[in-house]
């Protein structure tokens, strides 16, 4: 939702200022303003937020708000990364020998030239804001700041405060007995003190709420004074605990709760853990500032030429986040072990296969990524991913939310396979494991079940034929969104068709005979199916009418029986992109393709001529006809081992 990005995002922005950062010339400015304007978005975006499916702008107007403040977001992480190199001096030395940080002037220019791109987009959408001003006028006037309201003049810029504006502002408001006041909020007792003294004031120090009022509020202000659903209610408290007894935050957060589906606890979780992000976040720049580099958290060295990791890396014990992404280092130092605050290592695009046992020691460990994809032409292999090879007693890594790509032909010193010790991963929201074979399948199934925090599932078999075995997972873990499978399956696994939550299915080189779409259709929450690399051997697809509610997105590539399509009318009414690539056996455009009036996108690859020929607006009795609503038409191809586009 558009509220919680942004108030992650002024959370994030906090830092700039709290830290004295020396920013460049203007962009302390140009941050400022970027923050005031989305904290006059806030409360408004609570009622939008709710109101959008029903108002088409305002839904567009919010969007705009989303985008905004996630990007803005991606440009202030790239700062504070920048920041974090530039504080760190005879460790950074040497790395600027062996690295290519983006330390210089020209990085930092560019820096400038990002936040008033922001700014110039933020401009734009205030514009909008302003033209709903009349509509939410009451609601325009709660979220604005400052506000005067009957002589009171509230400012709660806490950690931003200039205290010669406090000094100011009295002469602004009339002393004249009656009740004017300032009131200036802040979390800093010195801010509190110094400002008292300026203005002849008092300071009112506040308590947090005790546990029984904190959870009284956050109900009254989530499920409208009714009391919290069974199912919510270990989510709820984990959400307040963040909010520490403090009324503004557990107004701020219970409001966008407040509109979220109840049903969907999976949008629960994802705001609770934005809050721990954003809580972790808070610190970094601090801690940098205190410490130099003995106290680095952060350590970015992706796409690098660095061939061998020097031992100075491994010094750094405060290190939080590694990421060697796309380097040419082929191994991990047994030193790792030595990095035990390590929660994030990032190795993808590496030639790194295995990892040493020492690996084990980093027990605070959540995302552990390490894989590579070779492409020998427009179309993947199924033998071009790489995991590695994890060492004996993996399952002992219990912190750890993110495991991709581990491969499972390994059994430890114990005689357990590394399938079975997955199972003890509890935390796991993302799993990626290769190399099965069909043997392995009860003992995956059996600690897939155990996963009941696994958002993400990706598994690939050993090699193309190869069974994948699913099918003794009574029931795939309740917060299940994303599933890939590669590789053969005898039927679709019997929980897919139960499993509401999933919103995205990829299935590649399933050889499926019968027609997935039957067991597929009825899934309230499908928003993209991508049926790829012979994933189904049949001769024909039918979308019946009714169903694929939600789904927005389909890819067909290389079913090599496939021959037609059919789209019956009223199936996919939310249909947006359509994919269809090297299906060489079908020479007609998909009939009833054209009552898909929301398809703004058709691509077609390395498809038979005959089918293509019949796009052509000049051929009589052709198939123009039925693609001409869609704004965008692209036929490729890969003759030359590249791809090469055309536009209709």
């Amino acid at each position: 939702m558009a509220e919680a990005a942004v108030v992650n995002l002024l959370a994030n922005i906090a830092p700039f200022f709290r830290e004295e950062v020396n920013l460049l010339s203007g962009v302390r400015e140009e941050i400022e303003y970027i923050r005031d304007e989305f904290e006059r978005m806030t409360a408004f975006l609570r009622v939008a937020d709710a109101r959008e499916e029903s108002d088409p702008q305002l839904k567009v107007w919010v969007k705009q708000v989303r985008d905004a403040a996630l990007d803005t977001e991606d440009v202030l992480d790239k700062f504070k990364l920048h920041l974090a190199q530039r504080r760190v001096h005879g460790f950074f030395n040497f790395l600027c020998k062996t690295t290519r940080f983006v330390s210089n002037l020209k990085a930092r220019h560019q820096m400038v030239s990002e936040v008033r791109r922001i700014k110039s987009r933020v401009v734009n959408i205030s514009e909008g804001h302003q033209r709903y001003h009349t509509i939410y006028g009451t609601i325009e006037q709660a979220s604005t700041r400052p506000t005067i309201v009957t002589n009171e003049w509230h400012d709660c810029r806490g950690d931003a405060l200039l205290l010669e504006e406090a000094e100011a502002i009295k002469y602004i408001l009339p002393d004249n007995d009656c009740g004017s006041r300032v009131i200036i909020t802040t979390r800093f007792a010195h801010l509190a003190s110094t400002c008292c003294q300026e203005i002849d004031g008092n300071i009112h120090s506040l308590m947090p709420l005790s546990a029984e009022d904190s959870w009284t509020l956050f109900c009254k202000k989530t499920f409208r004074g009714n009391l919290c659903p069974p199912h919510l209610e270990k989510i709820s408290v984990r959400i307040l605990k963040r909010c520490e007894g403090l009324p503004l935050a557990i107004v701020a957060i219970s409001g966008v709760l407040a509109a979220k589906d109840r049903s969907r606890i999976d949008e629960w979780e994802m705001l609770h853990r934005s809050l721990g992000a954003e809580l972790d976040g808070n610190g970094k720049l601090e801690s940098m500032k205190r410490g130099g580099s003995r106290h680095l958290k952060l350590l970015d060295l992706r796409g690098t030429p660095l061939e061998t990791l020097p031992d100075e890396i491994f010094k750094l014990i405060h290190l939080k986040y590694l990421s060697l992404r796309s380097t040419p280092i082929e191994t991990i130092p047994k030193l790792i072990g030595k990095l035990e605050n390590l929660e994030t290592l990032d190795l993808k695009g590496t030639y790194v296969t295995e990892l040493p046992d020492e690996i084990l020691r980093l027990k605070k460990l959540r995302h552990l990524l390490l894989n590579n994809y070779e492409y020998g032409g427009p179309y993947p292999q199924f033998s071009g991913i790489r995991g590695f090879k994890a060492p004996c007693g993996i399952g002992s890594l219990q912190s750890l939310q993110k495991l991709s790509l581990i491969e499972a032909d390994e059994i430890n010193g114990n005689g357990i396979s590394i399938v079975k010790e997955l199972g003890r991963l509890t935390e796991l929201r993302r799993l990626c494991i290769a190399k099965l074979r069909r043997d392995d399948g009860t003992a995956l199934c059996s600690s897939i079940g155990k996963l009941n925090n696994l958002r993400s599932l990706n598994i690939a078999s050993l090699e193309e034929d190869e069974i994948l075995d699913l099918q003794s997972l009574f029931s795939a873990p309740p917060l299940l969104q994303r599933l890939y499978l590669k590789g053969r399956l005898e039927k679709l696994p019997h929980w897919i068709t139960s499993h509401h939550s999933l919103f995205k299915v990829y299935l590649k080189w399933s050889k499926l005979r019968v027609d997935p779409l039957q067991s597929l259709q009825d899934l309230p929450n499908l928003i993209e199916l991508q049926l790829l690399q012979e994933a189904y051997e049949g001769e024909g697809l039918c979308f019946k009418a009714g169903r694929f509610k939600r789904l927005k997105v389909v890819g067909l590539q290389r079913l090599n029986g496939l021959r037609w399509v059919k789209m019956e009318e009223g199936t996919m009414p939310h249909l947006e992109r359509l994919y269809i690539r090297d299906c060489e056996l079908v020479e007609e455009i998909p009939s009833g393709i054209e009552h898909i009036t929301t398809l703004n996108l058709l691509v077609l690859g390395d498809m038979s001529d005959s089918l293509v020929s019949k796009l052509d607006p000049q051929v009589q009795d052709g198939d123009n006809w039925k693609i001409s609503h869609i704004p965008e038409v692209t036929v490729m191809d890969s003759t030359y081992g590249y791809w090469r586009a055309k536009h209709l």
